[in-house]
């Protein structure tokens, strides 16, 4: 009896552990660095939301707006699967009307919104309440008489195609002379195609940091269950681009610690 209560005991820890790392929202800093970027967005911090999947962090999501307030963003970057209902808009907009009282934001589709068939009303709430929609749209960043391009590019179930990614970038380059562009992505797809493209930083979700974390290994599976997927937590570079992927904040995961990435934009001289 005694082996069995301390089973129990040690069954209860495992789980609670798992339950709390689970729900522990991680800020990490990441820095990039670009010649590229005009000197008056040097320093500019914008903080990466995605994958939420309609998740609660305490009660009217105060946990997650504490953290949020605390990182002090310029800029708040919606990356995508906000939600996994229809239903659910009423309770993302509550959050995403809190968050737009911290920083202006921005948004790009995920694959969620377009499986639930709601990609219009909800960009259409967002809209009302100020927040940038970018679909394979642009828009443009003013600061100390500088500006950069802020872009993003719809998600593949919805009507986007590399085609329209291509003549995006090439009407942004005919309008703006020689662009510093920040794109919103939802998938982590690799740094070299947007490389290909010849935009400079670009920030991601989808991935879920590889569903399973394991020790000194990273992601397990991604989400098309590929195994130990590559770009899933972190900063990546290919040539002169940089990828900065978010594990997310809600759906599936395990060791899997919920992830706001800090990017902090920085003039290289």
């Amino acid at each position: 009896m005694r082996k069995f209560f301390c089973f129990l005991l040690f069954a209860a820890a495992i789980t609670l552990f798992l339950m709390g790392y689970n729900t522990w929202i991680q800020t990490e800093k990441v820095v990039v660095s670009s010649s590229a970027l005009p000197e008056g967005f040097d320093g500019y911090r914008v903080l990466l939301v995605s994958d939420l999947h309609a998740r609660s962090f305490g009660a009217e999501n105060k946990w997650l707006l504490r953290t949020v307030q605390t990182a002090q963003p310029d800029l708040i970057a919606l990356c995508g699967d906000l939600l996994d209902e229809k239903e659910q808009i009423g309770m993302v907009m509550e959050l995403v009307g809190a968050l737009t009282a911290i920083a202006p934001c921005c948004y790009v589709t995920g694959n969620h919104e377009w499986a639930a068939g709601c990609v219009n009303e909800l960009s259409a709430a967002l809209t009302a309440v100020g927040v940038t929609v970018l679909d394979d749209d642009y828009a443009l960043l003013e600061r100390a008489n500088d500006a950069i391009v802020l872009a993003g590019f719809c998600d593949p179930n919805g009507h986007t195609s590399r085609e329209a990614r291509r003549k995006l970038v090439e009407e942004i380059r005919q309008v703006q002379e020689e662009p510093y562009i920040l794109l919103l992505n939802h998938r982590n797809e690799p740094p070299e195609v947007f490389a290909d493209l010849g935009v400079q930083t670009v920030l991601s979700g989808h991935g879920h940091g590889g569903v399973i974390r394991l020790p000194f290994v990273g992601g397990l599976l991604d989400t098309d269950r590929t195994l130990f997927p590559k770009y899933t937590s972190g900063l990546y570079r290919a040539g002169e681009t940089s990828l900065v992927v978010s594990r997310g904040l809600g759906g599936t995961r395990i060791l899997c610690r919920p992830h706001l990435p800090l990017l902090i934009l920085r003039t290289e001289k």
